[in-house]
């Protein structure tokens, strides 16, 4: 759950409990395995409450509301909303259209157990990157000026999602 700590930080170190830290190249030619992009402020009732039709932006036909989830079969990158879910789902004629190249309309909710993990952003900062990045910063910058960069961000006023410590050591696993 998003949890309103000192100093005004968003709790998103459960995440990094709860799921797998997040690795687009593992499931690059998984069938099964498809993304949706959304809101952070979405992100507790997702991870509770799994992807839910009802929950989503609705479509229209001639008979009216169609309840889906929209997802494609290869990871969007930062598009809109800023956090990516990667879940499991086994697409079959009932239960899914594929709309085109890469992208379906799902006819089914998605449970929390399916979702494999949530790509969030680090902090509230335009300048700040995704957890996906943060392996990437580690090998580049090293473990030090990472955390350093994120402390002095703090410092600064920039809202956390994540324990630095606590990212560093999740993102190394």
């Amino acid at each position: 759950m998003i949890v309103l700590t000192e100093g005004n930080d968003y709790d998103f170190n459960y995440l990094l409990d709860k799921y797998e830290y997040p690795d687009y190249s593992k499931y690059k030619n998984d069938k099964n395995v498809f993304y949706h992009n959304t809101y952070w402020t979405n992100v507790d009732e997702i991870s509770k409450h799994g992807l839910r039709c009802d929950k989503a932006k609705a479509e229209y036909d001639a008979n009216g509301i169609i309840p889906m989830i929209w997802a494609v079969d290869v990871p969007g990158g930062e598009v809109y909303g800023g956090c990516t879910v990667a879940f499991r789902y086994d697409l079959t004629d009932e239960n899914g259209d594929k709309v085109n190249d890469h992208e379906y309309n799902l006819f089914e909710d998605v449970s929390p157990e399916d979702i494999l993990f949530i790509d969030t952003w680090i902090s509230d900062s335009n300048g700040m990157k995704r957890l996906s990045d943060v392996p990437r910063l580690i090998n580049k910058m090293g473990e030090d000026r990472v955390r350093k960069t994120l402390i002095r961000g703090k410092e600064r006023g920039v809202q956390l999602f994540y324990d630095p410590d606590y990212l560093i050591e999740q993102a190394k696993r």
